[in-house]
């Protein structure tokens, strides 16, 4: 840049640079930010050491059958992924995703909490959505039950989120025994970027 440009460099990641720029006149002037971020985890999620679980997705247990990790009616690009060796679910331009367990119903009655890993470098609030199609498929004669949970993430680390299943039946959902849809979505909408893993009851 020419000696009349002024480079204010981001003191940490993530972190803002910004420079100040000054037209040939002397007085014009305009400022450009470039925000940095870490784009993904160094490391893997921890891995788990519970034993009576029902998995979703782990390296760490045998999981149940999931349809799909994104439905068609999700606003979100996913991505099955690693980080050092270890698979990890990746989802990006995130407003918010489907999750199906349509054709074998996960059963957490006997269970008493929901557990997520998720990393991310720009999500403050992860929603979570629990749906049951009480039976009978969706919109079906017994009507269709959810509830959902916001969880406040802490940015460019491993967050360990521990739901204890009351918290959704309290907020609402009908029954543990046959949930079909796992939904979650990004504040901010539209552009979060999140690494899941360990997901399990």
């Amino acid at each position: 840049f020419p000696s009349h440009d002024r480079i204010t460099q981001a003191t940490a990641v993530p972190g803002d640079a910004t420079v100040l720029v000054t037209a040939g006149n002397g007085t014009t002037t305009a400022t450009y930010t470039i925000s940095y971020f870490y784009a993904s985890p160094e490391n893997p999620a921890p891995t788990p050491t519970e034993t009576s679980v029902v998995s979703m997705y782990s390296d760490a247990y045998t999981n149940v059958e999931v349809d799909t990790w994104r439905t068609d009616w999700s606003q979100s690009t996913f991505e099955a992924t690693t980080i050092k060796g270890n698979a990890t679910l990746k989802y990006t331009n995130l407003g918010f995703n489907g999750i199906e367990t349509i054709k074998k119903p996960v059963d957490a009655s006997g269970m008493t909490t929901l557990h997520m890993d998720v990393w991310s470098p720009n999500i403050t609030v992860f929603n979570v959505k629990l749906v049951s199609f009480l039976g009978d498929g969706f919109a079906g004669a017994n009507g269709d039950s959810e509830a959902n949970i916001n969880v406040n993430l802490t940015a460019n680390q491993w967050n360990k989120i521990s739901i204890p299943l009351k918290d959704f039946t309290d907020a609402g959902l009908k029954s543990l025994t046959e949930l079909n849809q796992f939904i979650f979505t990004s504040t901010p909408f539209g552009s979060g970027i999140a690494f899941v893993d360990n997901i399990y009851f």
